[in-house]
């Protein structure tokens, strides 16, 4: 989330440059395709000072991912093993107090703690804050497009495919 907290800031910049952009296109006779590589570049300087300071974190993170998946996975074998052991090979108990037992709870806790380990990204970057990050920057450059983009033009190709 801590990409988000520089939204504003991004969008801000945006909006300044966009301006800027929007008005050498009215009043200096620009294009549009003037400003393609400058608005990529934009847009990765802006995604690289809010993403780049998660890689700090990829190193160690990637350490307890490694960790917790041996740890958690040897803990759910063993507990496995002997829930196997009791509950299956014995069939210790009818199924009245299989539903009660304690290892089914302890079992299921394991299997989602494991599961949460299993899914913990090296990376910590969700994919809707770059998304919102991203939309932050080209909100404020619509204006720019559309000083030499008529606004029908330039939403005919998602009214056709709405049809």
């Amino acid at each position: 989330m801590s990409p988000l907290s520089l939204a504003p800031i991004n969008f801000a910049i945006s909006a300044a440059i966009g301006a800027t952009w929007r008005d050498e296109i009215l009043h200096a006779g620009a294009h549009l395709m003037t400003f393609k590589l400058p608005a990529i570049a934009l847009l990765l300087v802006i995604v690289i000072v809010a993403v780049g300071p998660l890689a700090f974190f990829v190193p160690k993170l990637s350490v307890l991912w490694r960790q917790g998946i041996l740890d958690y996975g040897s803990l759910a074998h063993l507990h496995s093993s002997k829930f196997r052991e009791r509950w299956i090979l014995r069939r210790e108990a009818r199924e009245n107090e299989l539903r009660t037992a304690p290892e089914i709870s302890s079992f299921t806790d394991l299997v989602s703690s494991y599961e949460n380990i299993e899914n913990m990204q090296p990376f910590p970057l969700e994919k809707g804050s770059l998304i919102a990050l991203t939309l932050a920057v080209l909100i404020r450059v619509v204006p720019t497009i559309l000083a030499e983009v008529p606004l029908k033009v330039a939403l005919r190709p998602l009214l056709e495919a709405v049809r």
